[in-house]
């Protein structure tokens, strides 16, 4: 994109530019405060990420742009409760928590900014930002050794991090900033990663919801024709039909960049929605490998495997409207025409077996 290009006027622009089609578009207004804040423009940062947060009420995003803004503008005690409302709206994403705790450190505020630095490191042991702000906050309590291990495990996880390396470099003989510069890297205290997704993160997203839908129709026609089984193959059958959407998810995972996979981990974690639409269809598996081997429980456990598999479509479908919401843009009224027409399928499918197994019961 433009900003991680460095063409951050240009992206002011064109941004503006979506704003004037269409000035509800949340991200856009986002993506404005963020070129704003990279030309170090604070009071106009604070300004349009105050219009993205009007827009987009449920977002994070523009509470940790306004947030950076207010520290560079000196206003810490608003800047820490724009990063506390963060928080609030995002309570398992470790860039809220890293950033209260940047803001608490430049309040002296130490024994609460360890505990959220604390809980960035818990949330994303594998960011090296993490790390640094922890590294920070020792360094600020003079707890030398714990500042040098977090400054030098981000250094292992990211070898080119300026900011560990120059903290490292320095611990113990340079006064620590008091305030946060939101755009230069080595002084350790910033917000160096973008606020905003980009749009490989966000194509990514979509991904994984189409994903999880699919995975979800798979589950419940292998359910449902493990209904109709009666009498042929057991849990051997069972297990070569739902090795299907097993070897799907397999497909999916190995095929992302090692980026994409912690971005995966990170949405999982902090989208409770998606999280229990994947536990769900993990249930759901189990409920109809149960009724491979259990012929006389089949029509009850496939059932229950494909109303697990439902619900877990419904939760992507929340998933994708609270995602359009903190876009600001229009989320959709339904679930679409296609996965209507899925829907239908499935509950044909399920039908006919259970008619078809009645019949045979009676006959029998």
């Amino acid at each position: 994109t433009l900003l991680e290009l460095g063409r951050h006027a240009e992206a002011g622009r064109v941004a503006s530019q979506v704003i004037t089609r269409d000035p509800r578009n949340g991200r856009a207004w986002a993506l404005k405060a963020q070129s704003l804040l990279a030309q170090s423009r604070y009071e106009q940062t604070l300004a349009a990420a105050r219009a993205a947060s009007t827009v987009a009420p449920e977002a994070e995003y523009p509470h940790r742009l306004a947030s950076v803004a207010l520290s560079n503008l000196g206003r810490n005690h608003e800047a820490a409760a724009s990063a506390k409302a963060a928080i609030d709206r995002a309570p398992n994403h470790w860039a809220t928590h890293y950033l209260y705790g940047q803001t608490l450190l430049s309040m002296d505020a130490l024994d609460e900014a360890q505990a959220s630095a604390e809980r960035a490191v818990a949330l994303a042991p594998k960011r090296a930002e993490t790390h640094v702000g922890l590294g920070a906050v020792a360094a600020a309590q003079r707890r030398r050794d714990v500042a040098e291990n977090s400054l030098r495990r981000a250094l292992a996880l990211d070898p080119g991090n300026t900011a560990a390396q120059t903290r490292l470099d320095a611990l113990g003989s340079r006064p620590r900033a008091k305030g946060m510069t939101g755009t230069t890297p080595d002084q350790g205290g910033s917000v160096t990663h973008a606020p905003v997704r980009s749009e490989a993160q966000e194509g990514l997203e979509r991904r994984v919801g189409r994903s999880l839908s699919r995975i979800a129709y798979l589950i419940s026609l292998v359910a449902g024709l493990i209904i109709r089984m009666q009498g042929h193959g057991g849990i051997g059958v069972s297990v070569l039909l739902l090795a299907i959407p097993l070897l799907y998810v397999a497909v999916f995972v190995t095929r992302l960049a090692p980026e994409d996979r912690q971005f995966l981990s990170e949405l999982v974690g902090r989208r409770s929605t998606l999280r229990f639409a994947a536990v769900l269809e993990a249930v759901a598996i189990v409920l109809a490998l149960g009724a491979g081997a259990a012929p006389t429980a089949r029509v009850t456990l496939s059932g229950a495997a494909i109303a697990a598999a439902v619900v877990a479509r419904l939760l992507v479908f929340v998933a994708r409207r609270q995602t359009a919401r903190e876009s600001g843009s229009k989320p959709a009224l339904g679930i679409g025409n296609v996965a209507l027409l899925r829907l239908v399928l499935i509950v044909l499918v399920v039908g006919i077996g259970v008619v078809h197994q009645a019949m045979s019961g009676g006959t029998g």
